[in-house]
C-alpha cells in the first residue's frame, strides 16, 4: 500500500513459511468477510419472512453493509499506514463477527440494520490490511503474487457463502448459521491478534514524517483519472453486489424452479471464475504492457453475458453454469483498477489512492441493491410465498436491467480513461 514500507524485506528473525503463515491468517479474514457480505443472498426469502419486509427492504438491509465498508476505507487506510495491520485487524474482525451475533439475534429489522452495519465496519479491514501487511513482509517482486493469492482466497469465501452456507440454512436455519459463523469469527480475531507478527523495522516505519493527509486526499479526489478508474470499478461490479450478493439465488430459484441450495450452488459459479480469472487478467496485462485493452475486453465480454444470462429463454440449467462462471471470468478485469489508480498516482500515497478506489466500487452495493429491490417491488403484484413476497422471473427480468445498464456505461467510461502501464516507472 505505501511504498516506502513496500521495499522492505522481510526480517531474517523470520523463516519464510512463518511470513506466508501470518499472510494465510490475515488472507483468512478476507475470506470470512466474503462469507459475511454475500450470506444474505442464501437467506433472503428468510429475511424478508420473517422480517415482514418487500424488496426494496431486504436491498436496504443488505446495503448498510456497503455502507459502512466504503465508509471506513480511507480512514482505515490512514490506521494501517500509521498504527500497523495486526491490531487493527483484530478489532476489526472483532467488530464484524459482533455485528454477526447481533443479526443472528435480531427480532426488529432496526436491530438487523445495526448489526449488518458492524459487520460492514468491521470486514472494512480484511483486503485492505491483508495488502498491507504484505507489503511489510514480502519483497516488491512477491507482491504481484501474493495479492493474486489473496483474491483467490476471498472468492473461495464468496464461493463457501454459497451452497455451503445454504444447505446449513436450509438445515438449521438463518440464525444458527450466523451464529455459526460468529463463533468462527470469534476465533480468527483470536488468531489475529496472539498469531500475527508485524516485522520490527515496523517501528522505524511509524516514526518517519508522515505525507500530510489532506495533501495527499487532495491530490488523490482531484485526479480525473482516479474517478474515471474507479468508476469504472464501481460500475462492473455491480453485477456482483445486485446478483452474486443478493438477489441471484432467489432468481435462478425461482427461473428454473430449484432448491435455494441449488440455486446458491449456480450463483458460486460466478466467484470461481473471478477466482481463476483474476490471476489471468493480471497477467495478461503484463504479457500486454497494457491495462487499457484487457479492461475493455473483459467489460464487453461481460455485458454480452449478462445480457444472454437475463434476455435468452430456455437455457438449459448446465449453459446457465457455464454463463455464471464465464461472468465471473470476465469480470476479473475490474481487479485492474487497483493498479491503473496507484499507477496514476506518486507511489508515497499509493495507500490512500487503493483505500478511496475501493470506497468508490463498494458504492456499487450501497446504490444497486437497493435499487433492484425497488425494482422488483414496482412490478410486484402482491403475491406471497411462504409469508414472504413472491417475484416472478418477469419480475427480475425488469429490476436486473440495471446490471446490464451498468455494464454498457463501464464501457463507455474507459473512453475517458488514460492508458498507466508504459508510465508505471516514472511515478515516485
Amino acid at each position: 500500500m505505501e511504498s516506502q514500507n513496500s521495499a522492505l524485506p522481510a526480517p531474517s528473525t523470520h523463516s519464510t513459511k512463518s511470513v506466508w503463515i501470518f499472510w494465510g491468517i490475515a488472507a483468512l479474514f478476507y475470506f470470512y468477510q466474503f462469507i459475511l457480505r454475500v450470506s444474505p443472498g442464501v437467506m433472503s426469502q428468510e429475511l424478508m419472512r420473517d422480517f415482514a419486509v418487500q424488496g426494496c427492504a431486504l436491498g436496504v438491509l443488505g446495503a448498510f453493509y456497503y455502507n459502512a465498508y466504503a465508509a471506513m476505507q480511507i480512514p482505515l487506510g490512514i490506521l494501517l499506514d500509521r498504527f500497523g495491520p495486526r491490531r487493527l485487524m483484530a478489532a476489526s474482525c472483532a467488530v464484524a463477527t459482533l455485528g454477526t451475533y447481533l443479526f443472528s439475534q435480531a427480532e426488529t429489522l432496526s436491530v438487523a440494520s445495526f448489526g449488518r452495519l458492524l459487520m460492514g465496519a468491521g470486514a472494512a479491514c480484511g483486503f485492505i490490511g491483508t495488502l498491507k501487511l504484505a507489503t511489510l513482509w514480502f519483497p516488491p517482486e512477491r507482491l504481484g503474487r501474493v495479492i493474486g493469492f489473496t483474491m483467490i482466497l476471498g472468492t473461495l469465501g464468496a464461493t463457501s457463502a454459497g451452497a455451503p452456507l445454504g444447505a446449513l440454512v436450509g438445515e438449521f436455519g438463518w440464525r444458527y448459521t450466523l451464529l455459526l459463523v460468529a463463533v468462527a469469527g470469534s476465533g480468527l480475531a483470536a488468531a489475529l491478534y496472539f498469531i500475527l507478527r508485524e516485522p520490527r523495522d515496523l517501528k522505524i516505519i511509524k516514526e518517519k514524517p508522515p505525507i500530510k493527509l489532506l495533501d495527499g486526499l487532495a491530490t488523490v479526489i482531484t485526479s480525473k483519472q482516479v474517478w474515471f478508474v474507479a468508476l469504472f470499478g464501481c460500475l462492473m461490479y455491480v453485477p456482483l453486489a445486485a446478483l452474486a450478493d443478493l438477489w441471484g439465488t432467489l432468481y435462478l430459484s425461482e427461473r428454473y424452479g430449484i432448491s435455494a441450495k441449488r440455486a446458491a450452488s449456480m450463483v458460486s459459479f460466478i466467484y470461481i471464475g473471478v477466482c481463476l480469472g483474476a490471476p489471468f487478467a493480471m497477467w495478461f496485462s503484463d504479457y500486454l504492457r497494457n491495462r487499457k485493452k484487457v479492461m475493455f475486453a473483459s467489460a464487453v465480454i461481460y455485458l454480452l453475458v449478462f445480457l444472454g444470462i437475463l434476455y435468452i429463454d430456455n437455457i438449459p440449467m448446465p449453459l446457465m453454469y457455464g454463463l455464471m462462471f464465464c461472468a465471473g471470468f470476465f469480470f476479473s478485469g475490474q481487479n485492474l483498477v487497483f493498479a491503473m489508480a496507484t499507477e496514476n498516482m506518486p507511489l508515497r500515497i499509493s495507500g490512500i489512492t487503493t483505500a478511496f478506489t475501493n470506497m468508490i466500487v463498494m458504492l456499487s452495493g450501497v446504490i444497486f441493491e437497493p435499487l433492484v429491490g425497488r425494482l422488483l417491488d414496482y412490478k410486484w403484484n402482491g403475491t406471497l410465498k411462504n409469508g414472504a413476497p413472491h417475484f416472478t422471473t418477469e419480475n427480475f427480468t425488469f429490476a436486473l436491467t440495471s446490471v446490464p445498464v451498468a455494464l454498457a456505461l463501464a464501457v463507455l467510461t474507459l473512453l475517458f480513461i488514460k492508458e498507466t502501464y508504459p508510465s508505471r516507472s516514472s511515478k515516485n
